[in-house]
C-alpha cells in the first residue's frame, strides 16, 4: 500500500489529534529549496483523486491549522476560506490581502504561513520582498506569503512597491508597466497575498486586507514541521480537486452578503462567502460570522488624518452653537489626549479641511463671521455647523459598540442556512440543465474534421437589425425557423429544444456584433440579451442565460492573457531564460 494511500485511511479516523499525532510522525521526502519553507512539489499538484466533501475539506483545513497554533474565533474558519480561495482566483474579481497582524513577536504569524506555503496553490515564500520579485511571482499566478512585513524598510516607504500591492486587490486595475530586459511590459498583479505584520501596515493597503489578529498563548501546541507535513499535502490536493468539481458555481454563484458596513469589505469576504455557501453545512453561517467579527474587530485601524480632524471636530464642538471660531475649535482639539493636535494652527486646520465638501458644491473653508451683539461684536474667522452636515454625515456616522471577538460571540444576523442552500441548489440545476440543452442540442462530434466540415460558414459579424446580414448565408432566428428535430420526438421536447436553439443563436449574434477584449460578462450583457430573448417570446432565467453565455464563450484558462499594446505588439515573446 502506498504511503498517500495510508495517509487516505488515516484521514477516515474520527479522532482528529490522533490523526495529526499520526501523520507528523512520518517525514515527508520532498525537496526543500535553499532549507526554507517552499517545496518544488508543491507548484505543480495533482488534484486528489476522489471527490471531496466541502464541509469536510473546511472543517480538516481549521483543525489542521488549529493543531499548531492557537487561535481566537473565526480566525481559523478565515483561514481555511482563504486557503481554498487561493485555488478558485480564477473566479474572483478582487483578491483581498490576508494581513495577520501581532502586538507582539511570538504570536504564530511565521508558523501560520509555513502552513500555509503547504496549502495554498503555487505558494512562495519571501522575507525579503522587491519590487521586481514581486511582480514576477504574482504575474506567474503564484500565491505570494510575506513573513515579517513590518521589518522590511521597503513595504513600509517604497511607493512604487506599495502600488504593486495595492493595484492587485481588483482585477479590472492589476496590470503595472515595468521594463523586462529592456522591454516594456505588462505584468499582471492579480493574485493572492498573505502578510505577516507586527503592528498595522499603510491605511490604503489595510482597507484591502482580510484581517486575523494573532495573540501569544500559554497554551502549547505541536510544532510544525514542513517535512512532516504529508497531511497538508493531502489538503492542498483535494482543495484543488474540490474548486475543479464545482467550478461552474463558483464563477455563476453570488451569494447574500452580511452588512459589513462598507463596499471594500464586502468585496473581500465575496469569494470566501461563496465558497461556504456551496461547501454547505454549517459553513454558511459560520463564514458570515467571521466576516462580521472580524471585519467590526478591525474598524479601529488608522485613519486619514483629514478623517481624524473631522471626527474631533464633531466631537468637540459640544456648546459652541451654529457658528465656532478657528481659535475656540484649535483650543479645544489641543486638549485632546492621545491625538496628534498639539501643535495644530487655524491655518493648518483649514488647510486639512479643504479635503472635504460642505454639499453645496465648495470645501469646507473659514470664513468672516460676526460674533457677539451690539458694539462688543466682533468680525473673526471661523466656521459655521451647516459647512460640516454633510462631512460628519458621511464620515462620522455612529458605530454600534462590538463585542469582544474572543469572548462573546459578535451580535450578527443568524441566516436561514436553507434558503442559502436552496439558492445553491438552484444554479446547480440551472447548470445541470444547460449542460442536458448542450448536450442535445449539440451533439459531440468525436472526429474534429468531420465536426468542422459539417459546421455551416457563419460571418465574422451579424447584423441584427435585418432578417439576414449581407454576405450571411443564415437567416436570423424568427418564428419561422426551426432546428431539425426528429419527427417522432415528444411535441414538449421538441419544443424546448429549438427554444434553446433559437436563444443560443441570439446569444451568439449578439457577441460577434459585439466583441469583448474579455470574454468576462456584466450585468448589462444579460439585461440587453434577456430583453432581446424576451421579444422572441422566449424564457430564461438569469443563471442559465449566464451558464449558455459561458458555454459559448467560455472563460479561458491556465496563463493570464495580457492587454496588448503598441508596446507589447512591437516586442518578441519572452523567452523563459529572459523571465527568470
Amino acid at each position: 500500500m502506498s504511503r498517500l494511500q495510508n495517509v487516505a485511511l488515516d484521514l477516515s479516523s474520527s479522532r482528529p489529534n490522533l490523526r495529526f499525532l499520526a501523520l507528523t510522525a512520518r517525514p515527508l521526502n520532498l525537496p526543500i529549496f535553499n532549507g526554507v519553507s517552499l517545496l518544488s512539489d508543491l507548484l505543480n499538484l495533482d488534484p486528489w483523486h476522489d471527490p471531496v466533501h466541502g464541509p469536510t475539506l473546511l472543517d480538516e483545513l481549521c483543525g489542521g491549522v488549529s493543531h499548531h497554533v492557537v487561535f481566537d474565533r473565526h480566525i481559523p474558519e478565515c483561514i481555511a476560506l482563504y486557503v481554498v480561495q487561493t485555488w478558485a482566483m480564477d473566479f474572483a474579481t478582487h483578491a483581498p490581502r490576508l494581513l495577520l497582524r501581532s502586538p507582539t513577536p511570538r504570536c504564530g504569524k511565521s508558523t501560520v504561513i509555513n502552513m500555509m506555503g503547504v496549502l495554498c496553490r503555487r505558494p512562495h515564500i519571501i522575507s525579503e520582498v522587491t519590487r521586481a520579485s514581486l511582480l514576477r511571482k504574482l504575474d506567474e499566478g503564484c500565491s505570494v506569503l510575506i513573513d515579517e512585513a513590518e521589518a522590511d524598510q521597503s513595504v513600509a516607504s517604497n511607493k512604487a512597491l506599495n502600488a504593486v500591492l495595492h493595484s492587485g486587490h481588483d482585477r479590472g486595475t492589476a496590470w503595472i508597466s515595468q521594463m523586462d530586459r529592456g522591454e516594456n511590459r505588462l505584468f499582471n498583479t492579480f493574485g493572492p497575498l498573505v502578510c505577516g505584520s507586527i503592528g498595522s501596515l499603510n491605511p490604503t493597503l489595510m482597507d484591502r486586507c482580510v484581517i486575523a489578529d494573532m495573540k501569544r498563548s500559554a497554551e502549547k501546541r505541536a510544532k510544525f514541521r514542513i517535512d512532516r507535513a504529508d497531511r497538508f499535502v493531502v489538503l492542498a490536493r483535494q482543495c484543488a480537486r474540490w474548486v475543479a468539481d464545482n467550478a461552474k458555481l463558483l464563477e455563476i454563484y453570488d451569494p447574500p452578503m452580511p452588512d459589513l458596513s462598507n463596499d471594500r469589505a464586502e468585496d473581500n469576504w465575496r469569494l470566501l462567502v461563496s465558497i461556504a455557501d456551496i461547501a454547505g453545512g454549517d459553513w454558511p453561517q459560520r463564514a458570515r460570522d467571521a466576516a462580521v467579527a472580524l471585519t467590526k474587530g478591525s474598524e479601529t485601524t488608522e485613519v486619514s488624518e483629514a478623517e481624524m480632524l473631522l471626527q474631533d471636530i464633531f466631537a468637540v464642538w459640544g456648546d459652541l452653537g451654529e457658528r465656532a471660531k478657528s481659535s475656540a475649535l484649535v483650543s479645544r482639539l489641543r486638549m485632546l489626549e492621545g491625538r496628534p493636535w498639539d501643535g495644530l494652527t487655524a491655518t493648518r486646520m483649514a488647510t486639512i479641511l479643504k479635503a472635504f465638501s460642505d454639499g453645496r458644491g465648495s470645501v469646507i473653508k473659514p470664513k468672516e463671521l460676526r460674533f457677539g451683539q451690539g458694539v462688543l461684536s466682533t468680525n473673526t474667522r471661523g466656521y459655521t455647523r451647516s459647512m460640516f452636515s454633510d462631512a460628519w454625515a458621511r464620515y462620522c456616522a455612529p458605530v454600534a459598540p462590538v463585542a469582544d471577538v474572543a469572548g462573546e460571540e459578535a451580535e450578527g444576523v443568524r441566516w436561514n442556512l436553507d434558503e442559502i442552500t436552496r439558492a445553491v441548489d438552484s444554479v446547480r440545476l440551472a447548470i445541470s440543465e444547460a449542460e442536458t440543452a448542450k448536450a442535445e442540442v449539440c451533439p459531440s462530434n468525436p472526429d474534429p474534421e468531420v465536426q468542422m466540415a459539417e459546421e455551416p460558414a457563419r460571418p465574422d459579424v451579424i447584423d441584427l437589425s435585418h432578417p439576414s446580414a449581407p454576405g450571411d448565408p443564415t437567416p436570423k432566428p424568427d418564428a419561422t425557423t426551426e432546428p431539425d428535430v426528429d419527427p417522432d420526438m415528444d411535441p414538449k421536447r421538441a419544443e424546448r429544444l429549438a427554444a434553446t436553439a433559437e436563444v443560443r443563436e441570439i446569444i451568439k449574434a449578439f457577441y460577434n456584433k459585439y466583441p469583448r477584449v474579455s470574454v468576462e460578462r456584466d450585468k448589462a450583457d444579460v439585461i440587453e440579451l434577456q430583453g432581446r430573448i424576451g421579444s422572441a417570446d422566449l424564457q430564461i432565467s438569469d443563471a442559465n442565460l449566464m451558464i449558455q453565455i459561458r458555454d459559448l464563450f467560455p472563460l479561458k484558462r491556465g496563463p493570464r492573457p495580457r492587454p496588448a499594446t503598441a508596446d507589447t505588439a512591437a516586442t518578441t515573446e519572452t523567452t523563459p531564460e529572459a523571465a527568470e
